[in-house]
């Protein structure tokens, strides 16, 4: 066993993998992740049901890259409805007591190459009491790790095996699984790194094919023609007051038009009386012109750009969205009597799931409950001869779920939660948002405006194993033979059920 002392690195910081930042760091998720699990405790003594399970934790952390279990954790068992998550950091028990080098012994017991467990206690303030916590790190292997011997353990009478001889495990998710052989090719990679560290921690890249998804979809069909007029009204606020006054029975209108000269121009049919864009111009002015002709004019490009921009706020609101101005965001609005909103989508994976949109929330920032939204803005771009729809991610906080807040302090609120979504929750977020601007399916904006719901994508020969997508997953979990097969739906039949909550934005 090595004397020196390992190390992770996580933003861009070199860390003692069991001192104050790895564990301020761990102890803040609020779920298991690859690179680490909850415990309540660790029991290590001779008949143990749980230690045996550990082993296969520690096979498969110290082959994917090392990891950590944090001891002190209980799974939610809703009995408290007041008491949220799947995960709640309760402490160990006051008798509580396991030394390191008992740990390292019985662990090491195990392994053909013995590794250097780490073990360290601290405290945590829960409420107004401070409770002791506990973590262990396993760090990476120094080669392929197999079990050296089936490990067994018994429930009641039956007997039942954590661990099979000879066999490499590895993580995938939360999970401590049988390696497929594409993960065994993954890990061997690995062990030619003479500095590896993790990648979800240090960003640095592993030697795998992966899909990249961006916020951009393509624009596949667009207006072929935009209608032009000259202005009755000089000012955009003359031109509101008009057509209140011509249609008040219907306040719900929206202009979609934008000014060049002394014309009006939109995507709207001027020569439809039936459509309120009529009231503005002269009848006799009205006139088509060709989009594609308007594309080589840079100036009437940025024209057409700000008719699309419209039209895809106009198809938002339509979809039951707010948008705000001054900050050009669409949200969902709330009511005063809602505590959340959640809304369904049809998710690429999952079928139809739930997302909450918005949360009404005590922040003691502001010394006040407010709503707390997810928003996107919206934006029409132009990449060489192709446009895309834009969507970037971002927040709102409102006062009574619909008025839009600003200010150092809102600010400060929708910075700090932006910082809780990571990778996949971005592209999550990103789909929920197309799909429901689509309702599942290309977006028509208007007949002739179509966009994809298919991010733009790229393919790269480094990346993150991971953040592999759930349909690689499928396609290894597929290549199994017979007897990995078996032993996945032995260790399944013990393994605690995944967590199949409606997903949710994390506020």
């Amino acid at each position: 066993m090595s004397d020196k002392k390992s190390s992770v690195i996580i933003n861009n910081e070199v860390s003692d993998p069991i001192g104050n930042y790895v564990i301020d760091y761990l102890f803040a998720q609020k779920k298991e992740t690859t690179f680490h699990d909850f415990k309540w405790t660790l029991d290590v003594t001779k008949d143990s049901q749980d230690f045996p399970k550990i082993i296969k934790d520690v096979y498969a952390f110290s082959n994917y890259g090392g990891g950590w279990l944090v001891l002190g954790v209980k799974e939610n068992d809703r009995s408290d409805k007041d008491i949220k998550g799947k995960y709640v950091k309760i402490g160990l028990p006051e008798e509580y007591n396991l030394e390191d080098a008992s740990l390292q012994e019985k662990i090491n017991a195990y392994l053909e190459e013995p590794i250097g467990i780490e073990y360290v206690e601290f405290t945590k303030t829960i409420g107004t009491e401070n409770r002791k916590f506990a973590l262990v790190y396993i760090p990476p292997s120094s080669k392929l790790m197999t079990a050296k011997e089936d490990v067994k353990y018994k429930v009641g009478d039956k007997e039942k095996t954590a661990v099979i001889k000879d066999t490499v495990y590895t993580r995938r998710g939360t999970q401590s699984i049988v390696a497929s052989d594409y993960e065994k090719e993954l890990i061997k990679k690995r062990l030619t790194k003479e500095e590896y560290r993790l990648s979800i921690l240090s960003g640095e890249p592993e030697e795998i094919h992966e899909t990249i998804y961006s916020n951009l979809f393509e624009v596949t069909k667009l207006p072929e023609k935009v209608y032009l007029g000259k202005a009755k009204y000089k000012t955009f606020q003359e031109s509101l007051e008009a057509v209140k006054k011509a249609h008040p029975s219907d306040p719900n209108f929206s202009l979609k038009y934008r000014t060049y000269e002394d014309k009006i121009i939109t995507f709207a049919n001027l020569n439809n009386l039936m459509n309120f864009h009529n009231d503005l111009v002269y009848p006799e002015t009205i006139a088509q012109e060709s989009v594609e002709e308007w594309l080589e004019d840079e100036d009437k490009e940025k024209i057409i750009i700000a008719l699309l921009n419209k039209e895809v706020t106009d198809k938002a609101k339509r979809q039951g969205m707010r948008f705000d101005k001054d900050s050009r965001r669409l949200y969902y609005p709330m009511f005063p009597d809602q505590k959340e909103r959640k809304e369904e989508w049809p998710s690429r994976y999952k079928g139809v799931m739930r997302k909450q949109v918005a949360k009404k929330k005590w922040y003691d920032k502001l010394k006040r409950t407010v709503y707390v939204h997810a928003a996107i803005r919206t934006g029409i771009m132009r990449i060489g001869t192709t446009f895309y729809l834009r969507l970037n991610l971002t927040m709102i906080v409102t006062e009574d779920g619909k008025t839009p807040m600003s200010g150092m302090k809102e600010g400060a609120i929708i910075t700090g939660e932006s910082y809780r979504i990571y990778n996949k929750g971005q592209l999550n977020l990103i789909l929920f948002w197309i799909n429901k601007l689509g309702n599942g399916t290309n977006v028509t904006v208007i007949g002739d405006f179509e966009i994809s719901n298919e991010p733009v994508q790229t393919s790269m020969e480094t990346g993150i194993s991971w953040d592999i997508p759930t349909s690689d997953f499928k396609q290894i979990i597929e290549e199994y033979d017979a007897e990995v097969e078996q032993a996945k739906k032995d260790e399944e039949s013990e393994a605690d059920d995944e967590d199949e909550e409606e997903e949710n934005y994390d506020f």
